[in-house]
């Protein structure tokens, strides 16, 4: 069927066909959707995700020309916050879970010094906990003042029970099961993510305070980093 028609632009038509039909994305015909779009509308969100354009390029596999028209959006005006203040509703969140080079590179390049100052405060926030479902799998977290990884979710015969209380493993080889309250998940992403914006931090041209942003992404955790396991980040290994 053709999904686009549920999309609030044809530019998200575009870029939702990407993500959901593995569609290779036509720039031509997306610059001149984009032309005719007032910027307000390129930060538009489709139902039933809240997902922007930005956030479908940052979820379809690069091979689709997703760098490309994150490029052609980007600098219509497109937002990579898409307007929020909670990272897991920006589009940044979304390259940086899944690993989406393409598009993050061209995203980062947009911001000034004080849109970087906002997207690494957002990567390097810490968060409380109020239930088990909302910790995941294979997560670093603080229990009280001791540093852990969480385990995978007990299953049950209809898949893995979300809602189970998590058991935390800590790097001495003791493990517990704590309550949410006592649990804040830490800043985390995939070493290669983190490796990614160290360099584009240290390449940059902008006037950006580097050490402050290279102590917040010091403060992110290595999602593949098992829990006694050596730093894989160069910046990290002090190398």
């Amino acid at each position: 069927g053709c999904s686009g028609s549920k999309s609030a632009t044809p530019v998200n038509g575009i870029c939702r066909s990407a993500f959901e039909n593995k569609k290779s994305i036509d720039h031509g015909r997306l610059t001149s959707e984009v032309a005719k779009l007032d910027v307000a509308l390129l930060n538009s969100k489709d139902e039933p995700w809240g997902w922007t354009a930005l956030d479908f390029l940052a979820l379809s596999d690069v091979s689709l020309g997703t760098g490309v028209a994150a490029e052609i959006l980007l600098a219509a005006g497109a937002d990579p916050f898409c307007g929020a203040t909670d990272f897991g509703e920006t589009a940044f969140e979304k390259c940086v879970k899944y690993k989406n080079f393409d598009v993050l590179e061209p995203c980062l390049g947009t911001l000034d010094v004080p849109g970087w100052d906002a997207f690494m405060n957002m990567l390097a926030a810490t968060n409380k906990c109020s239930s088990h479902g909302g910790i995941g799998e294979n997560v670093w977290v603080q229990v009280r003042d001791r540093k852990g990884k969480t385990g995978i979710c007990p299953a049950t015969g209809h898949g893995p029970d979300q809602s189970a209380p998590k058991r935390v493993l800590f790097d001495d080889g003791s493990y517990e099961f704590p309550s949410p309250g006592d649990i804040t998940i830490l800043p985390q992403a995939d070493s290669s993510v983190l490796e990614f914006i160290f360099k584009i931090v240290s390449d940059s041209q902008k006037q950006l305070d580097k050490n402050i942003l290279i102590e917040r992404l010091m403060n992110c955790e290595e999602a593949d980093r098992s829990i006694n396991g050596e730093f894989k980040c160069s910046f990290r290994r002090g190398s």
